[in-house]
């Protein structure tokens, strides 16, 4: 039988909280059994109420405006918590003068979330389970490639693992295949090996004219299409970064963009064997990088807590 996972109740103001109760509660579901308010059935609600949090484990209060001067969520939510002695675990979603010095941080340590929804999610998890964990860090499990690279387009997955799966599938990927080309090119071509996009780019516009000198226009085609894809890379994902965005959509076509390339690039050469391994573990690859990422960005967010 598998042990019996750790339960909380969430305490909060539909007013001010909601948002942030559904996310968080979403969140805390991947490793504990969760209570809020909108999962109550029929029957007599404060009976029910009190019984769902003496059946709790902990009790989580999310402290808004709204909440502090709630009688429901400080006197009879708390109060049942209280008197059942449970562990009372309160969280700050705002920086809000109003719950800034509230008298239950004389007793209870708070995880604030006002300033990176994921700091405050590993330290509220190590609070409750010992364990700081990250509220994404559960999709390396998931099975289904598909599934996982459809959490990378709803922007699921923290900005640096999408940044850095833009730039493993550009230059690990395509111009790893492109550079192997380019030394095979009749007559010969130097190239150098960027590591980043910049690099790649650099290298892009030195070898165009060499090619174009050369009369080389396979060769020039598949350069530009690197370079499309490099100043995609730059302005869609380097751009959205610094304004502090989430660039999930548009490194999940920047990884179609690259396989359409890939694809055109063996159809051309007449090699069937490329196009059916690109058919065949493209995606694969690219949802495999996803959870190598993820493994190691939370073994590393475990460190920075």
């Amino acid at each position: 039988m598998a042990p019996k996972r750790p339960s909380v109740f969430i305490s909060y103001a539909h007013h001010d909280g909601l948002d942030f109760t559904r996310r968080l509660a979403y969140s805390l579901s991947m490793y504990m059994d969760v209570f809020w308010d909108r999962n109550l059935g029929a029957g007599e609600y404060p009976e029910q109420l009190k019984n769902e949090i003496l059946n709790r484990d902990f009790f989580l209060l999310v402290m808004t405006p709204s909440s502090i001067v709630s009688k429901w969520c400080m006197e009879i939510e708390l109060g049942y918590a209280q008197e059942a002695q449970k562990t009372i675990v309160p969280v700050r979603p705002f920086n809000d003068r109003e719950t800034d010095q509230h008298k239950l941080y004389d007793k209870n340590t708070y995880a604030a979330f006002y300033d990176d929804f994921d700091v405050g999610f590993r330290r509220v998890t190590a609070m409750m389970l010992g364990t700081p964990l990250s509220s994404w860090e559960y999709l390396s499990t998931v099975k289904e490639d598909s599934l996982l690279r459809e959490t990378l387009r709803k922007e699921q997955l923290p900005t640096v693992i999408a940044t850095q799966l833009s730039e493993w599938v550009i230059i690990d990927v395509l111009w790893d295949y492109v550079q192997e080309s380019i030394r095979l090119s009749n007559p010969p071509v130097s190239v150098g090996n960027p590591r980043t996009i910049r690099g790649i780019l650099g290298q892009c516009s030195r070898l165009k004219p060499e090619f174009a000198q050369i009369n080389n226009s396979a060769a020039w085609a598949r350069v530009e299409a690197v370079e499309k894809i490099c100043n995609e890379q730059i302005k869609n994902v380097e751009d959205v970064v610094k304004a502090g965005g989430n660039i999930g959509f548009y490194v999940d076509s920047i990884c179609e963009n690259v396989k359409t390339t890939l694809r055109k690039e063996y159809s051309s050469s007449l090699k069937a064997g490329g196009v059916s391994k690109v058919n065949a573990y493209f995606d694969f690859n690219i949802a495999e990088k996803i959870r190598e990422l993820i493994l190691v960005h939370s073994r590393r967010s475990r460190y920075l807590y």
